[in-house]
């Protein structure tokens, strides 16, 4: 048997006609009433003629998923879909005297194309399932649900995704991936709620956006919360297959090094029964299952014991509290810790292992950067997008994240969840040093960006343009440090004019934030700065009432107000109209130009970590006792040494 492609049709029972089923796009369904599912009776029984039959209906219905995209289609309702699919069925059958119908008529050789088919959910909770098999699995489930097969041919033992991939379209052929998921899902459930107190319970429906007035009753019910109850609730009110997904395939596998295990009696026993039979109910858990307790259950467990995502929701909710992450590190952070569930599964804390740290680093670093972005991985499962060998994201891409899931296991070990981090170490080594991995520029990049004539076009009319690579320049600030400024931050001190790098005088039309408690500081204005103007540009906007310098920006919650000069100096300016292409040179080389400038004339340490606002490192002199410098003393010994052979006129 050889794999199959997609077939779009599902059984409707012994004896009855197929159907013709696709999943709606989510980017449509807004338009036909929040419908998820088209399904159309093929009006045969055979199944070699509905899989043709489909082929033909899937062609049609793509074409007027199209329309509606495009705006150029009046059929705004599921039922007009069917009808005309309808209508277009009957046209084949009675134009059909040969039964060459379909050959004739595709529109395509077939079998019909895939590449752009974006798989429904219940394949995906499937393909996520298959692909943790291993390949002595992968036979005895073909064996524990019929399926035909030619052991070599079909699953050659030496590919193992191969065979994996060939199980998912056999199972989509000779199975059908709803009821399996369907299966699965309650299963996941059953599983994951069969561990949840009264609290627990609360938590998961408001992690899944379900309302209270929804489940009121569930709540109340003075037996306890039924674990069946809310599963029956969650597959007829909501996606209960999409549900489970999030939670992840993971807790079918109850001993990894084999997804079958025997019984008491010899006879191997899928995870899925097993999970089935084995769980309990405890307080306000469910009432309605029992479990058999085994030698991992009864081991010594410290204190109650948490699933990932409860202990990642604490870790969040104390970093923001305590004001550790600004809006932007709070996003990534979140998606770094999302894509850890996703890799290993919503896992009880105490799964952790070596093992699981492992599979982690080895999938993450497989994966491409900005995947939920990129339209062609967006709605793919993590198997199924390994599965086309994507360009994997940076090392320091993948020791951003692998830093973050450090961070919370670090401080899971110091609450006592944890007693070990199994993550520690698993960082991968970096080719670059830490200078090559941002560059500062030459002093030819200086003269290409500061040309008079070119600035003076690029920037004419806009005097943000103009004002932030130059206040970049003389003083190593932060973009969004320079962008989020506010008119008062421009003042004198001991007769000196400086800017003063603060997140104070903030509200909530003018954000301002900082990186680190050492980025706030004062730095005093360079003489260049002064000569161009920049304290009359000052004083022109604060006659005019304007709170920020430059109020012209708009703020982003991911970027703050650093997003569009950004995108205009380093897309626009330095790499279209200069060609200054290297990737490793943007406006933050502005940073580090001052800073190796400095460094180069032998300026002291501590005289550039506050002029740029870095950390004193360990000097405890320095970092706790120490004032910080007057501004005529860091002028002196910083600010005056930065010198440019640049004419501005």
């Amino acid at each position: 048997m050889t794999a199959k492609h997609p077939t779009f049709i599902v059984s409707n029972g012994e004896g009855s006609s197929y159907l013709f089923r696709t999943i709606i796009p989510r980017d449509i369904r807004q338009y036909l009433n929040n419908s998820k599912e088209i399904r159309v009776s093929l009006l045969t029984g055979l199944k070699s003629e509905a899989k043709q039959l489909a082929q033909l209906l899937k062609y049609q219905v793509d074409r007027m998923f199209d329309n509606i995209r495009s705006g150029n289609n009046s059929t705004t309702c599921v039922f007009s879909i069917k009808q005309e699919l309808r209508e277009y069925l009957c046209q084949i059958k009675a134009s059909d005297k040969n039964g060459e119908r379909v050959k004739n008529l595709l529109p395509f050789s077939e079998p019909y194309p895939t590449n752009n088919i974006k798989f429904p959910m219940e394949q995906k909770l499937v393909a996520d399932y298959v692909n943790k098999l291993k390949y002595g699995d992968i036979i005895k489930f073909c064996q524990s649900h019929d399926i035909d097969f030619i052991k070599g041919e079909d699953f050659p033992r030496d590919r193992i995704r191969k065979a994996r991939q060939n199980l998912i379209k056999m199972i989509g052929e000779d199975i059908g991936f709803h009821e399996l998921a369907i299966e699965f899902a309650r299963d996941i459930l059953n599983k994951y709620m069969s561990e949840l107190d009264f609290d627990g319970f609360k938590k998961f429906f408001d992690k899944n956006r379900i309302d209270y007035d929804q489940v009121v009753d569930l709540l109340a019910n003075p037996d306890g919360i039924s674990v069946d109850d809310v599963i029956e609730f969650l597959e007829t009110e909501i996606d209960i297959i999409k549900v489970a997904r999030r939670i992840g395939v993971r807790r079918l596998f109850i001993d990894s090094s084999s997804v079958y295990e025997n019984d008491q009696n010899g006879n191997e026993e899928e995870p899925l029964e097993k999970v089935w039979n084995g769980l309990k109910s405890n307080g306000n858990r469910s009432t309605d299952q029992k479990v058999s307790i085994d030698k991992e259950s009864t081991r010594e467990k410290p204190g109650n014991i948490k699933l990932l995502s409860a202990i990642i929701e604490e870790f969040v909710n104390e970093s923001v509290t305590a004001g550790v992450w600004n809006p932007k590190s709070e996003i990534e952070k979140r998606a770094s810790l999302a894509t850890l569930i996703e890799i290993i599964g919503d896992i009880s804390i105490d799964e952790l292992s070596y093992e699981v740290g492992r599979e982690y680093k080895n999938t993450l670093m497989k994966l491409p950067a900005n995947r939920n972005k990129i339209k062609q991985y967006r709605d793919l499962s993590i198997p199924q997008m390994l599965e086309l060998k994507p360009e994997p994201m940076s090392t320091q891409t993948v020791n951003n994240q692998i830093s973050t899931v450090i961070a919370l296991m670090n401080w899971a070990r110091k609450q006592g969840y944890i007693k070990e981090n199994y993550f520690e170490g698993l960082k991968l080594r970096s080719t670059k040093q830490a200078q090559d991995e941002r560059k500062p520029f030459s002093d030819d990049d200086l003269k290409r960006i500061f040309d008079p004539e070119m600035y003076k076009e690029a920037t004419d009319g806009n005097e943000a343009r103009y004002w932030i690579p130059l206040i970049g320049l003389y003083t190593g600030a932060r973009l969004n440090e320079i962008c989020q400024l506010h008119v008062k931050d421009i003042k004198q001190e001991d007769g000196l004019w400086c800017m003063h790098i603060t997140a104070k005088g903030g509200d909530d039309k003018n954000f301002k934030r900082l990186k680190n408690k050492a980025s706030e500081r004062l730095i005093p204005l360079h003489d260049k700065l002064i000569e161009l103007g920049f304290i009359k540009y000052m004083a022109k906007q604060k006659k005019i009432g304007a709170v920020r310098l430059f109020p012209e920006l708009t703020y982003s919650r991911n970027s703050g107000w650093g997003r569009l000069p950004g995108r205009w100096f380093n897309d626009s300016f330095l790499r279209k109209k200069l060609k200054i292409t290297d990737p490793a040179k943007s406006f933050h080389s502005f940073r580090h130009t001052v800073a190796d400038r400095l460094k180069q004339l032998g300026v002291a340490e501590a005289f550039i970590s506050e002029l740029l606002g870095h950390s004193s490192g360990d000097s405890m002199t320095f970092g706790r006792y120490g004032k910080r410098y007057q501004p005529k003393i860091l002028k002196k010994e910083a600010v005056e040494k930065i010198k440019f052979n640049l004419d501005f006129y």
